[in-house]
């Protein structure tokens, strides 16, 4: 953040505004290689919303909640082959199936073995997304 400030500084100073954009946008990134991601979790402890929320949208689609937990079922693995990437579809959709079938819990664990360069993780999205899962060390669970 310190860094992060004085580049601000800097910029304002220097009257030429486009040498300074330039040279503020080569810090900006010579701070981004020094961030690392080292973990992250993000879990959603069911009270009975979703049960009503299930109701509320089937009744707006002359359907049941029920039927409509089903068709959330359906659609998750569908929607998610677009993304071209298996495992997330697959981890996603059991952690869905099992969610909506009795809904108390879903967890979203981002863990690699190693801290992960920030460069290396949009690097990955950009050339090879398919690959971010196992570079973040991405899980989704339901009900633990």
């Amino acid at each position: 953040m310190k860094s992060a400030r004085e580049t601000a500084k800097a910029m304002e100073a220097n009257a030429n505004k486009q040498e300074a954009q330039q040279a503020a946008s080569l810090a900006m990134l010579g701070l981004m290689q020094r961030l690392t991601f080292n973990s992250a979790q993000i879990r959603f402890d069911d009270a009975g919303i979703t049960k009503r929320a299930l109701d509320y949208a089937g009744k707006q689609q002359n359907t049941t909640g029920d039927q409509m937990a089903q068709m959330l079922k359906a659609m998750t693995p569908i929607v998610l082959a677009q993304y071209n990437i298996p495992e997330l579809q697959n981890m996603l959709s059991q952690a869905v199936n099992t969610f909506l079938d009795k809904p108390q819990s879903l967890t979203v664990d981002a863990e690699p073995a190693n801290p992960v360069p920030l460069p290396m993780i949009m690097g990955a999205a950009m050339g090879a997304p398919n690959t971010l899962p196992k570079v973040l060390g991405l899980k989704v669970s339901a009900n633990d």
